[in-house]
Formats: structure tokens, C-alpha cells, sequence
């Protein structure tokens, strides 16, 4: 079929146009769109072919979707499903065109011409088209049930950005005060229901710069102040942001900063209500009120006003820790495998000497792998999509935020810092279900089978290239207590133990592990540091492998791990924290870390390896 048959002049001529949409009482595009696709499938069942077509042409032209926040592309497809869409603008070819410029003389349909001769205007690019298009919009919006002001909104919008392509001040003029108008109306009748459509107008108007900004800003602190008495206090803190921006564009930074303050006063009013009561009051509270911190502080110049938040928010952090965060147990069933293995595991250790348990235990669990973390953290992304579009906010024992991590947008691979902040949380659970499972139950039948004294464990560490001589009786005493079931004691006295036992690693492998300030002080690098500079994390991963790192890192430093050694330096773990399974698993891993050389030791004598362990000597 050529293109002259597709879409011929007489069957234009017959189509009848404005009859079809009278009879349906459509008015705007979409219902235009459902009452050519019903004559389509009219006109095919008595035969008449060509007319369904072109029934189905013009179906196709106003199902578009209008994109006026995008000018450079402002039709899209209606419908997108993975690789399937409706119609879009680029499928319209020359023929279709051609019918679609005849069509226009045949309707006195304000919508269905204007959205034709912008459709020709966007692929044909000629001035004509989009100069009959303004007229039409204007039109329409005029012409529209009054009530409709979203119909409206859009229209306006897209007759002005027509107009400023075509640089027609008279047209641009006229869209505008329109424009206006209809913001007018609609601050004399304010409907909650109607804000976001003085929110589009206003955002539009100051995004492109057209007409007076203090106008716009003045409009939507009104908007602003009537959702808040609504109260719809997220839609006022969008109404404020606009306010912002049209008084900064304006040069009035007075008021500009004033739009400001009233974002954080409404965060502030959330946190009121919050706390007025509800479940969780007083964590949404302390929710609210970190953000409205945050917001005066972006301000600057509030510092007072901080502080007294600041003591609120402590206020009801206490309380919710108090009142609301309760403890959550999750009974796991191990299966009977497993509890059959490690009972062989408990008979093994209470066969052997202390060293050779000791050794035993060291090794009887590993760390989990990065590569098994890494796969649970994006089969959580990939297919619990909360974990992507929602952040996450950990909190302590008194309640306070110690770690955020942000959403995750599920069109993009997640930045290597969030997968990473995912991968900790999932080794702390994993690092406690080792530590009841396994590391406990053997610690225990050691315990039981070797009464011990601290001078016991010294063998262990004697020859030892991981740990010093004279630190030596550090970690036998904080090994001993751990052997005794008091993490307590083992904890204090092997953390700081093991941050030099990194810098003795890292001065083994010939890695700087201090710097010097600008007065000339030399100081020594921390364990943040050490585990999170590349250079000093794969100093240590030669000895202790990627792994292994990797589980200390997560354990010691991590917000989003255990972070044992920062909140132990400051005083921020209470005795009952201090007594959880986590350091059991502390305790344990730091046996494994000073065992490691006599490990590799014991491995090559017994499998007659002729591999080299990394030279520690």
C-alpha cells in the first residue's frame, strides 16, 4: 500500500471529526485518545479500512504524554513496559503528517488541533505550526472547565515554552498573564487539593526565568503558609523552597534566608507532633529534629537556636531508647548436621592440649568471604528494591544516629561506598551467627577441659613476628580473660593490642604509619586509618588476607559494622554491649589474627607445602 493510499483526501474529508468527540464529550487529549481508538475499531468492523486507520492515527496523536518539564522533548509514549511502548511522536511518518496538516482545517477542537500542530511543529520544525499551536493552547485553557486547573496549567506552560523558542514576545506576553491569572484564582481559593498545580506553574515560571521572581516567591509563600495551616507540612516546605529560590533570583537574600527558616521551623513543628503522641513519637521526633539541626546550620547564624534543639533531640533519643527500641529475637533452627559436626568439634578440643585447642579453634570458622557478602548485598538491591529507594539510619543503644546511608536508585549500580556500608551489616550477622553457633560452644569445652592462668597462653605468643615481645603479656592476659567468657576484660585490653599489632605489620612491609603535622609532631596513624587507606589495607592484606581485612575492618571501624574500637576509645559501649556475642567473635578472630604465623607454620609441616608465607621476620 503506498502512502497516498494509507491516508487519502477523501476519507480526511469524511472523517468527521468534532461529530466523534461531541458524541463522546471528550475535551481533553487523553479522552480524545479512547474515542478515536473506539471509532477505529468501528469503522474496521463495517470494512472501511482507510478510516480506521486514520480513526487509529489520531488515537495514536493524543494518547501522547505531555512532558512539560522536559521542552526538549515534550511528547513521550504514553505507556513504557521493558522493551514495549505506545505511540510516540518519531513513529509519525511523512504520510501521517501530511494527513495529520489536513486534519486541522476539518476540527474546531481547540485540544485536538493544538496537539496536532505541535506534533507537526516538534518533527516538521516549521514556525507556522507552532505559532497555530500557541493560539490553540490559549484557546483550550480558555475555553477548559474552570474547575480543571491541572488542563489548564499545562497548556499555559506549553504554549509559553513554545514561545520562547520562536522568541514571540506578544504570544509569551499572553501566555503569561494568563498564567498569572490562574495563580491569582486559584490564592483566593486555596484547595489542598489543587497545590500542586500552582507548585508546577510557579516551579516552571522560576526555572525559566520568565516574568517577575518576587512575584512567583511572594505567591508560593502564600501557597506555603496555607499548607501549613492545613497542615500538609511537606507540601509547605516545597512551597518554601520555591519562595527561596524566587527571592534569591530576585537579589532578596532577606527573604530568601526567611523561606529558609521556615523549612527547619516546619521540621521542628513535625517533630512536635511527633512527640505529641503516636507510635515511634519519640524516634520520629528525633528524626525531625535532626534534620531541622541540620537545616539551621546549612543557615548558619542560629547557634543557639541548635543548642536548644540539640537538647531536645537528646531528650528524645533517651526516651525512645528507653521506651521504644525493643530487642528483637529471631530464633534460628540449626539444623542437625550442623549440631552433630560441632559436637564432634567439642569432643576433638577437650582431647587435646591447650596449644593444639587453641590452634583447633583458630581455625574451626573463617570470616566470611567479600564474595559472599558482596553476592548478599546485591541480591538485597537486586531484589528487595526497599533496600535501594529507601536509605538507612542506624541508631545506638541511647537511641542516637551513628551511621545514614542514602537511597539507591534502582536504574544505576550502587556506588562502591554503599555496597561496601550493605556488605558490613550483612558480616555482622553473619560474624554472630559464627560466634553461637561454632566459636561459643568450642570456647566453652575448651575452658572447661584446661583450667588456664594468663602466663599459659604466653607460648602462643612467644617467636611470634605479629606481636612484640613486650606486648606479649597484653594479649596473653586479654586472650586468658576471653578463654574465660569475660569480653569485658579481653576487649579493652586487645583492641588497643591489635592497632599496634597493624602498625608492627605495616613497619614490617616497609609502610609509613605515622605523619607529621605542620608543628612537627609525628603522630601514628589509628586503626581508621590504617584499615581504610589502600595502600596501608593492602600492606595488611599481604599477612592476613583479603578476607580477614576486610571482617576487621567491618568489626573495628565500620558505622555500619561493629565498630568496636572507636566507641570503646570513647566511652560509648555500656557493660551489658560489651558482654554480647559480638565479642565473643572479637575475641576469636583476634586468637586467629595472633595465631596466623604459627598457622602457616603448622599447615606447611603438615601438608610438606613448599610455599613461603609472606617474610614477617
Amino acid at each position: 500500500m503506498s502512502d497516498a493510499e494509507r491516508f487519502d483526501t477523501d476519507t480526511t474529508d469524511a472523517a468527521n471529526i468534532d461529530a466523534v468527540l461531541a458524541a463522546s464529550g471528550a475535551y481533553d487529549c487523553p479522552a480524545c485518545s479512547r474515542a478515536f481508538a473506539a471509532s477505529a475499531v468501528s469503522a474496521s468492523s463495517t470494512g472501511n479500512e482507510s478510516l480506521a486507520r486514520l480513526y487509529a492515527l489520531l488515537a495514536d496523536v493524543t494518547s501522547l504524554h505531555p512532558a512539560v518539564e522536559d521542552p526538549s522533548e515534550p511528547f513521550k509514549p504514553k505507556i513504557v513496559i521493558g522493551r514495549q511502548r505506545s505511540a510516540a511522536a518519531r513513529d509519525f511518518d511523512d504520510s501521517a503528517l501530511d494527513a495529520l496538516e489536513r486534519l486541522t482545517s476539518a476540527t474546531q477542537h481547540s485540544e485536538l488541533s493544538a496537539r496536532i500542530c505541535d506534533v507537526i511543529w516538534v518533527l516538521r520544525r516549521k514556525h507556522e505550526w507552532a505559532r497555530r499551536a500557541i493560539d490553540h493552547y490559549l484557546a483550550a485553557a480558555d475555553g477548559s472547565d474552570r474547575s480543571d486547573t491541572h488542563y489548564r496549567a499545562h497548556r499555559l506552560l506549553r504554549a509559553m515554552d513554545l514561545a520562547t523558542m520562536l522568541n514571540a514576545p506578544d504570544s509569551r506576553e499572553a501566555a503569561g498573564q494568563r498564567i498569572d491569572k490562574l495563580l491569582d484564582e486559584l490564592l483566593q481559593e486555596p484547595d489542598i487539593s489543587h497545590y500542586f498545580v500552582p507548585d508546577l506553574l510557579i516551579d516552571a515560571m522560576i526555572a525559566r526565568k520568565w516574568g517577575d521572581p518576587a512575584r512567583y516567591a511572594a505567591a508560593a509563600t502564600e501557597f506555603a503558609r496555607g499548607a501549613n495551616k492545613d497542615g500538609s507540612r511537606d507540601v509547605a516546605r516545597g512551597y518554601w523552597s520555591l519562595a527561596e529560590r524566587g527571592f534569591r533570583q530576585a537579589g532578596d537574600e532577606q527573604r530568601a534566608r526567611g523561606a529558609r527558616v521556615a523549612i527547619a521551623e516546619a521540621y521542628v513543628e513535625d517533630a512536635e507532633t511527633a512527640a505529641s503522641g503516636g507510635a515511634y513519637g519519640h524516634a520520629r521526633a528525633a528524626h525531625w529534629l535532626e534534620i531541622a539541626i541540620h537545616e539551621y546550620r546549612q543557615i548558619g547564624g542560629f547557634a543557639t537556636k541548635i543548642d536548644e534543639l540539640h537538647g531536645l533531640l537528646l531528650d528524645h533519643q533517651r526516651l525512645s531508647a528507653r521506651d521504644e527500641m525493643k530487642p528483637v529475637t529471631v530464633e534460628i533452627e540449626t539444623p542437625a548436621a550442623v549440631v552433630e559436626q560441632v559436637g564432634r568439634m567439642i569432643d576433638t578440643v577437650r582431647n587435646m592440649d591447650l596449644t593444639e585447642a587453641l590452634r583447633y579453634l583458630a581455625v574451626a570458622a573463617n570470616p566470611p568471604t567479600i564474595e559472599h557478602l558482596e553476592g548478599l548485598a546485591r541480591m538485597e538491591l537486586d531484589q528487595f528494591l526497599v533496600a535501594r529507594f529507601m536509605g538507612r539510619r542506624l541508631v545506638n543503644q541511647l537511641g542516637r544516629t551513628v551511621a545514614t546511608a542514602r537511597a539507591v536508585s534502582t536504574s544505576s549500580e550502587p556506588a562502591e561506598d554503599d555496597l561496601r556500608n550493605l556488605m558490613f551489616l550483612r558480616a555482622s550477622e553473619s560474624r554472630e551467627l559464627l560466634a553461637q553457633v561454632i566459636i561459643e560452644p568450642l570456647r566453652v569445652a575448651i575452658s572447661s577441659a584446661h583450667p588456664t592462668e594468663p602466663h599459659d597462653l604466653l607460648p602462643l605468643l612467644l617467636r611470634n613476628p605479629f606481636v612484640e615481645p613486650s606486648r606479649g603479656p597484653f594479649f596473653a592476659r586479654g586472650l586468658h580473660a576471653g578463654l574465660e567468657g569475660d569480653f569485658v576484660v579481653a576487649a579493652h585490653l586487645l583492641v588497643p593490642q591489635i592497632e599496634h599489632l597493624f602498625r608492627r605489620l605495616l613497619a614490617i612491609a616497609g609502610v609509613i604509619a605515622s605523619g607529621l603535622s605542620d608543628e612537627g609532631v609525628q603522630e601514628e596513624y589509628d586503626a581508621n586509618r590504617m584499615l581504610r587507606d589502600p595502600t596501608c589495607r593492602a600492606a595488611l592484606a599481604k599477612y592476613l588476607g583479603e578476607d580477614l581485612t576486610f571482617d576487621l575492618e567491618g568489626l573495628l571501624v565500620s558505622r555500619f559494622g561493629g565498630n568496636i574500637r572507636n566507641e570503646l576509645a570513647h566511652g560509648l559501649l555500656d557493660y551489658a554491649t560489651c558482654c554480647s556475642i559480638a565479642f565473643s567473635y572479637l575475641w576469636w578472630v583476634t586468637l586467629r589474627v595472633c595465631l596466623t604465623p604459627t598457622l602457616w607454620r603448622h599447615h606447611a609441616a603438615e601438608t610438606g607445602s613448599e610455599a613461603e608465607p609472606p617474610d614477617v621476620s
